[in-house]
């Protein structure tokens, strides 16, 4: 795993050479957002990172559904229990299995990989916020 700092965003990447995931780390004066929970591999590297800037976890927000976004979440309640996690209303309907589309969408199938496994999600964020 590659971690990079650039300021106070922390870029995680697993596998960068092969199929990159990615996980960031937005440090703020009092606590740690989270964006994206790919593999379950950021866990622990959130964990060590926290721990050593003595701040907490304040949420975890997925940008969108597919597996490489959200694989980790899983793991990530588990050790995190307290921790808020949060995707689009959109998204949240991908999650649990509906692909129907909407109207505003195109007239094609839906894309992308999504995860097997159940994802728990404590809110959904509106268009706009």
């Amino acid at each position: 795993m590659k971690v990079t700092k650039y300021k106070n965003l922390y870029q995680l990447t697993w596998a960068p050479m092969l199929f990159p995931i990615n996980c960031y780390l937005w440090e703020n004066d009092d606590d740690i957002i989270v964006i994206d929970m790919g593999v379950k591999s950021f866990v622990s590297e959130i964990k060590k990172i926290a721990e050593r800037l003595n701040k907490p976890i304040s949420s975890l927000l997925l940008t969108h559904a597919h597996a490489d976004h959200v694989n980790g979440v899983p793991l990530f309640h588990k050790i995190f229990p307290n921790v808020p996690i949060g995707i689009s209303d959109r998204d949240f309907q991908l999650l649990n299995g509906d692909f129907s589309l909407l109207s505003n969408e195109a007239k094609s199938k839906i894309k992308g990989g999504f995860s097997k496994d159940s994802i728990h999600i404590d809110f959904t964020l509106k268009k706009n916020e």
